[in-house]
């Protein structure tokens, strides 16, 4: 062993390549993002900034722009696999320092020589003690940390950092988690950390990436889709950058730029892969088809039982692993490190990759993990385990989207799906609630009824009811999604019922959870459709059919729906009830029956009079949406209280629910958000914003007109009417009410006019006293406009002091004084000439005068006009 002072490494001593102190010139414009300056400038006031992140992430790009932009000058310290050693290193240490405080080499040097791997800790306080001579702040930056893996130069490094003095601060930049003990810096606020995800592009950071940095002007949607592709890894931005400078070729590169991409490809196997040992790489290629793994599920794909350590290795070396979660050790890879995974996998070793899928499934079916097996079942192409999992799924609800069942079910071949009747009709169903494939629905049906006769000899009595059950089952569904014929639905769910008496063997899954609506939400059927004669068996058979299992509860909100539309609340909040008992928050119907279900409970106790209880059941619907997992329906709920505050006279409540969920008039509409917006409108409309109000009731119409819901629809047109009465367009508004009116009389809805309060009993009873209104051809009949001004009269009690002219009586005054002269002659049985010698007017006016009380009370002779005289109190 060299004795104290004697030189240990004279080629150490003298051979410095000087550019590992210079800080990297960047050989293109970078991205100045003020977030992290923000973050590196706070590690100032701390002794160490440690920065990890996987390869490509920009940790030396960011250090380097934030130490030229510095006012002092940092030092600078590029670090390499040869540093290893325990002299070089503090050589280039030193260097470094020397670099800002000329003449710190020279006086430091001789303490190199009393360097030891087992016996640092002198040279390092004779060091440490020039540094204290230097009085003022010094910032020293190490990049590529991770290839230190010398046990003495991590221990003296980390004595290094525990005995700095106040003015000097370390900056660190690496591949890896820190090497070294830091709980006690952490603890005493003496180290900050900068991990992948605060380096990571926001969407903005990107786009101005892709502006500044590559000269791509990209679609603000494009390049949010590439940040989104990427998870904000500024090397994958990159290299998709480098794929659209070809115009021609842009659509298909964003398209399919995954970690497939063959310069992506390049670089993870050159600058990760092919770095990492052969136990590694064997690992990695092992649990390739992993989405997401614990120690567990690793040893069983790889056979062996030190998954753990290598999983602590992953972490710590920054090999693209996320932890999902701390408690139970869940991880997964970035999502372009792993298709490189797989992609390699299947490229090496191709059958080994069907035969992890296989182990993936079946460790995660032990593990009651339904889902996560069907994904790797089905990936793997391994049906037959598949077509077994998802038969123990018949007659159950799972907590999924339609759209993901539909996914499983149409990558098994069609031929093995109809030797399980079960889910043959379980992807029938989810391609009706899905994406609305009619034509592929009705082949399906035909298909196999062609082929029971083939399927069915082996068959037992019970697997033959099962096939016609679901059958009759999805036709009746089709027969209302496709042909709107709510008879034929009828038919076919009362054959579906004779089949499986206690419900379809089917596997359901959710449509829409947290909707405010189960009716108006989806697209209405044609006009005349909707009439109380045909929904209420509709919905009734529908009951009848999925109830024992325990799948009710959406059709009974949407009858409650359709029963309040027609006024009968008594009968609404009776069909609710039911929904409310029935329903807890267990049950996988619950998101999607409950919220619409709260929604209409206040509406009915609002059109009760009940204000107070309305008010209580919004409050208590807010609280129950956090427990049943549904925080976007809030917004439903507010907008229902801020309603409320709103007839009474209070507006601040509406100001405020506008701020919270930030709406504005220029935002994008969607058929989703038709609700909030409407309600935006209301407000609006309440402010007399009437040209902010106007832009936006058109903006709704067209939406909801080509989205086919025709609820909104009519309740825009409402609103526009109302509109246009308020800004005294009158003729405009009426003209407008009579196509609302003409729409909604076939269905016979009630409430949507009634709930607008007085301005609409208002205009309509302007329009029923306005022959022109009456006369023109497809006109309302006077019985529809006589039935809502009647519930005006009996339901809305708010009207009953203040408005008699109004709501009293709204058809005294229908007819002229002159024209109840006539109808009163016509009673005492006078003829025409009589009439015109009475009332000392010409003949001809009498026949006029007739004409009008025919047309405004829709009737055709003097018999008719008469009774319906006597029925008005005319």
């Amino acid at each position: 062993m060299p004795l104290p002072g004697q030189n240990i490494n004279a080629s150490l001593m003298t051979s410095i390549l000087v550019t590992k102190c210079h800080i990297p010139k960047m050989k293109t414009e970078t991205l100045l993002r003020p977030r992290l300056a923000t973050l590196l400038d706070q590690g100032i006031q701390k002794k160490l900034t440690f920065v990890s992140a996987p390869a490509g992430y920009g940790k030396s790009t960011l250090l380097a722009e934030w130490a030229l932009r510095l006012e002092l000058r940092p030092g600078w310290l590029s670090l390499e696999q040869a540093d290893n050693n325990l002299v070089r290193f503090w050589r280039y240490m030193i260097v470094s320092i020397d670099v800002q405080n000329f003449g710190f080499e020279k006086r430091t040097r001789p303490y190199l020589n009393m360097l030891y791997p087992t016996d640092f800790e002198q040279a390092l306080n004779m060091i440490l003690n020039e540094l204290q001579k230097i009085d003022r702040t010094l910032v020293l930056i190490l990049d590529d940390f991770h290839f230190l893996i010398e046990e003495s130069v991590i221990s003296s490094f980390s004595y290094f950092i525990e005995h700095l003095p106040e003015h000097v601060h370390l900056f660190v930049a690496s591949r890896t988690e820190p090497p070294f003990h830091s709980a006690r810096l952490q603890a005493n606020q003496d180290m900050q950390r900068i991990h992948a995800k605060e380096l990571s592009f926001t969407n903005e950071e990107g786009a101005d990436f892709y502006v500044r940095c590559m000269k791509l002007h990209l679609d603000q949607n494009v390049a949010t889709d590439l940040v989104k592709r990427t998870e904000g890894w500024v090397t994958a931005l990159k290299l998709a950058g480098m794929a659209l400078q070809y115009p021609d070729q842009m659509l298909t590169n964003i398209k399919h730029f995954s970690g497939d991409f063959h310069l992506l490809e390049q670089y993870l196997l050159e600058e990760v892969f092919h770095l990492q040992s052969e136990a590694v790489q064997s690992f990695l290629m092992n649990i390739a088809v992993l989405k997401r793994m614990n120690a567990a599920l690793c040893n069983e794909l790889t056979g062996s039982d030190d998954a753990q350590k290598m999983i602590d290795y992953l972490n710590h070396a920054q090999l693209f692993l996320t932890p999902l979660d701390e408690k139970n050790g869940w991880y997964r890879f970035h999502h372009l490190f792993s298709e490189f995974l797989q992609r390699r996998l299947n490229r090496t070793n191709p059958g080994k990759i069907t035969s992890q899928y296989l182990k993936a499934g079946e460790w995660c079916e032990k593990q009651h993990f339904q889902e996560e097996a069907l994904e790797y079942y089905i990936t793997g192409e391994h049906f037959g385990p598949a077509l077994r999992l998802l038969g123990n799924m018949t007659t159950k609800m799972l907590r999924m989207e339609w759209s993901l069942l539909k996914s499983w079910l149409s990558k098994i071949p069609r031929a093995m799906l109809l030797e399980c009747p079960s889910l043959y009709f379980s992807y029938a169903l989810s391609l009706l609630y899905g994406d609305k494939k009619y034509i592929l629905v009705e082949k399906m049906l035909s298909e196999a009824e062609k082929q029971i006769d083939r399927l069915a000899g082996s068959w037992t009595t019970d697997e033959k009811n099962n096939f016609w059950g679901s059958f009759y089952f999805v036709k009746a569904y089709f027969s209302a999604e496709a042909l709107h014929d709510m008879n034929l639905v009828v038919q076919n769910m009362k054959r579906s019922r004779q089949f499986n008496p206690s419900g379809p063997k089917l596997v359901f899954a959710q449509k829409n959870t947290g909707t405010p609506s189960m009716v108006k939400d989806h697209v209405a059927p044609p006009e005349g459709q909707l009439h109380r004669s045909l929904l209420t068996p509709f919905y009734q058979n529908i009951i009848a059919t999925v109830d024992d299992l325990d799948l009710g509860s959406p059709a009974r909100v949407g009858l409650s729906e359709f029963l309040y539309e027609w006024d009968d609340l008594d009968e609404a909040e009776s069909t609710l009830n039911v929904v409310f008992e029935s329903t807890d928050f267990n049950n996988p119907v619950a998101s999607e029956a409950l919220v619409p279900a709260w929604l209409l409970h206040s509406h009915i106790k609002k059109a009760q009079g009940l204000l107070v209880e309305a008010e209580q059941i919004l409050l208590q619907a807010k609280r129950n949406c956090m427990v049943l997992g549904v925080p976007s329906a809030l917004i439903y709920f507010d907008a229902e209280l801020a309603d409320l505050a709103l007839k009474q006279g209070n507006m601040e409540p509406a100001d405020e629910w506008i701020k919270r969920y930030s709406l504005s008039i220029n935002d994008e509409l969607s058929v989703a958000r038709l609700f909030e917006y409407l309600f935006l409108l209301r407000i609006l409309i309440m402010k007399n914003c009437f040209e902010e109000a106007r832009t936006l009731s058109e903006r709704l119409r067209t939406v909801s007109y080509n989205g086919k819901r025709v609820f909104y629809w009519t309740e825009v047109m409402i609103l526009q009417s109302l509109l246009l009465q308020k800004t005294g367009k009158t003729e405009f508004a009426l003209e407008k009410l009579r196509t609302v009116l003409n729409r909604t009389e076939p269905e016979e809805f009630i409430r949507i006019f009634v709930d607008e309060g007085r301005p609409m009993a208002e205009l309509l009873s302007l329009y029923v006293r306005m022959p022109k209104g009456i006369q023109t051809g497809g006109a309302p009949s006077l019985n529809y406009i006589r039935l809502l001004l009647s519930r005006f009269k009996n339901k809305t009690g708010e009207f009953a002091e203040d408005q008699p002219s109004v709501l009293v009586n709204p058809l005294t005054d229908l007819l002229t004084k002159q024209e109840s002269n006539v109808l009163q002659l016509i009673v005492r049985g006078m003829t025409n000439k009589e009439m015109a010698e009475k009332l000392n007017i010409s003949y001809g006016t009498v026949k006029t005068h007739i004409n009008n009380v025919y047309s405004k009370l829709d009737v055709h002779s003097r018999l008719t006009a008469i009774r319906k005289g006597k029925e008005l109190g005319l």
